[in-house]
């Protein structure tokens, strides 16, 4: 699994580890800390540029609580964790993500 970079030229980012369902713009996703390498799960993602490059780096990992951008942009509401949960990654019989 190839994680994504949505950093743009900013260096450092947040890496978007797999998208797990998808319809049109809409998504599910995967994401990694920067820090401390956490794992969470964002539901109703939107996939354009907005999005990945200015909400997701604004998003707070529900672990340490840091994020990639700690100033959020102008004409976005603070994200937090955006209802983030836990997941870990399960290689057993069948590949799933599952939350913690």
């Amino acid at each position: 699994m190839k994680p994504i970079d949505v950093s743009s030229e900013r260096g450092d980012g947040v890496k978007l580890l797999e998208i797990v369902w998808q319809h049109r713009n809409d998504f599910d996703a995967v994401l990694e800390c920067e820090y401390c390498n956490n794992t969470q799960l964002v539901k109703n993602g939107y996939f354009d540029d907005r999005y990945m490059n200015q909400v997701i780096p604004a998003i707070k990992c529900i672990d340490c609580g840091k994020r990639t951008n700690e100033i959020i942009p102008e004409g976005i509401s603070d994200p937090d964790t955006s209802g983030c949960s836990k997941v870990r990654y399960v290689d057993v019989v069948v590949k799933k993500w599952t939350k913690l």
